[in-house]
């Protein structure tokens, strides 16, 4: 019976012991859980820290900012009123202008649609004038040719050493077309004696002969000339003893 207490008072210290330890173990767990859950949340209040300093600095430099730009504001709103006067003045100058310019578009078009109407009338004025210059060119050579022909300043060769054969006591007759008055200057050689008469189909008769009377063998004469056709009849005149046909070599110049 003495001995139960004292089995008794040694499981209780047993028991009390075991307690402790266990309450100490716990305590050393929750200590040690306490501690990373303090180590974690000096970290975070580090990097909040951090953000924080760097949101201040932001904020610094966002209401220095925001300073400048409100002077700059202020200064720009007590501008505003001399800028918009200036606007004014410049409405009202451009208003002006703007009037000028349609002023100026007017007689703009007005003397453009002249310009063209004179550019056509000149254009026509042109062709008229390289019309009238034309008909002037031929007038003056028209006037020169006239002059010329007044004078007698224009030949033209109608044949050059032509021959015309005749037969014994034969004749020949040769034609030129004239247009205006003037003379023929005819030089000839024959083989033997002839004689040469002209006729004018403007008079309708003979009026000259060459030589005036006879006959010869060689000459050169001018005989007048008029407008229409003038024939050379051309006659041989054998001697008793002559016989058979001959050449007589002619050259013609009109001259008018």
């Amino acid at each position: 019976m003495g001995e139960q207490p004292k089995q008794e008072k040694t499981v209780s210290q047993t028991t009390f012991i075991v307690t402790i330890v266990v309450s100490l173990i716990v305590i050393a767990g929750v200590a040690f859980i306490y501690n990373q859950q303090l180590t974690r949340l000096q970290s975070n209040y580090d990097t909040l820290l951090n953000e924080k300093n760097s949101l201040q600095n932001n904020y610094n430099a966002l209401n220095s900012t925001y300073s400048s730009l409100l002077t700059s504001y202020n200064t720009l709103y007590s501008q505003s009123g001399s800028l918009q006067s200036d606007y004014n003045t410049l409405q009202s100058q451009y208003s002006s202008l703007q009037s000028n310019y349609n002023s100026l578009q007017s007689s703009y078009n007005y003397y453009y649609s002249a310009y063209n109407s004179l550019s056509a009338s000149y254009s026509n004025l042109q062709s008229s004038y390289s019309s009238l210059q034309s008909s002037y060119s031929s007038l003056q050579i028209d006037r020169d040719n006239l002059y010329n022909i007044v004078n007698l300043g224009k030949s033209q060769t109608l044949d050059t050493n032509r021959p015309v054969s005749l037969t014994c006591s034969g004749s020949q007759t040769i034609s030129y077309s004239m247009s205006y008055a003037g003379y023929i200057t005819i030089t000839f050689n024959a083989q033997r004696q002839i004689y040469l008469e002209a006729y004018s189909s403007y008079i309708y008769t003979w009026y000259a002969r060459y030589p005036l009377s006879g006959t010869a063998t060689s000459g050169t004469f001018k005989i007048p000339v008029l407008p229409g056709t003038t024939s050379i009849y051309i006659q041989d005149m054998p001697g008793i003893l002559e016989t058979g046909g001959q050449t007589v070599v002619l050259s013609a110049t009109y001259v008018y």
